[in-house]
């Protein structure tokens, strides 16, 4: 995925089949669960993210005031922020993130369908 996100040409994000192809292409490729790379933001912004380069999280440890909080592990049931899925595997990704005002025209409601960004 870093090498195509690195030589992609503008237009390819600015489509909507490239994010949704890299989007289905995540979850078999990186294990992630679902991922959406364009869609819409709970409060009715659209988004459109395009990832140039990215890595797995191989490792990690976290605590809590001095308690271990455990082994990275999913969810038991994947959530997601509008149509934006956080990963079920920790994932690290730099690249461009767009996100423009919704038209009066679109029913501001998370889709299953990535909506065109305007520029």
């Amino acid at each position: 995925m870093t090498g195509m996100g690195g030589v992609l040409p503008e237009s390819g994000w600015n489509s909507n089949a490239v994010p949704g192809a890299m989007g289905r292409m995540a979850r078999p490729m990186l294990r992630t669960g679902r991922i959406r790379l364009a869609g819409a933001t709970p409060n009715g912004p659209l988004f459109k993210a395009a990832p140039l380069q990215v890595w797995r999280v191989v490792g990690s440890s976290a605590t809590y005031r001095g308690v271990d909080l455990g082994e990275p592990a999913p969810l038991d049931e994947q959530t997601r922020l509008g149509d934006f899925w956080l990963p079920q595997r920790g994932v690290f990704f730099v690249g461009r993130a767009r996100f423009s005002p919704p038209t009066p025209q679109i029913e501001h409601r998370p889709s299953g369908a990535g909506a065109r960004m305007g520029q």
